[in-house]
């Protein structure tokens, strides 16, 4: 585990394949794993914004294994996760969110996750990703993807494409490949 995000109910860990979701549903615990596919597990995760909170884990009887003092960040980005392919988890009103920021030149439909511990995996009506995980929804809002071309943004069409039972993937309309691609999830 490199970076956890907790909530009264559940908990975020990031390893440097997955993203785990922990959630207490009455007495038991239900997990879900977003595994990034075929990914650099090599990538550099790093936190960003630091932020003024620090945490203590003081867990079991061997002091060698407490940390005390851990920051705690605002973001966590995952450098070269796929060739010139940045994943940015964040929070948001409250929502979990991830960006994906694809440089110029990098190919974006090599980034794929795999779900593991859900069930009843589908696309919703609104090109949203839906999902069971125990008693729960879980709905990850349908793409949006923009370039940023002389101050602005031009929006570039973009769509969940579920390639396996558990595996889904992007599909990016037309864009301009010679520059920074933007994709943001929540």
């Amino acid at each position: 585990m490199k970076f956890v995000s907790r909530s009264s109910d559940s908990a975020l860990f990031l390893t440097s394949t997955a993203a785990v979701l922990s959630m207490r549903q009455g007495w038991t615990i239900a997990s879900a794993r977003m595994e990034f596919v075929d990914a650099n597990g090599a990538a550099i995760i790093r936190g960003d914004e630091t932020q003024s909170a620090r945490t203590n884990y003081f867990i079991g009887d061997d002091p060698s294994g407490w940390r005390a003092n851990v920051p705690a960040y605002a973001r966590v980005e995952y450098r070269e996760l796929y060739p010139g392919v940045n994943l940015v988890f964040y929070g948001r009103d409250r929502q979990l969110e991830y960006d994906l920021v694809v440089a110029p030149g990098a190919e974006p439909s090599r980034i794929a996750f795999r779900f593991r511990g859900t069930e009843g995996l589908k696309i919703d009506e609104s090109g949203g990703l839906s999902q069971r995980v125990g008693d729960r929804e879980i709905i990850m809002h349908a793409p949006t993807a923009y370039q940023e071309i002389d101050g602005r943004r031009r929006l570039v069409a973009a769509r969940f494409v579920i390639r396996k039972k558990n595996v889904v993937a992007f599909r990016f309309g037309s864009y301009d490949k010679e520059r920074a691609l933007s994709e943001t999830r929540t």
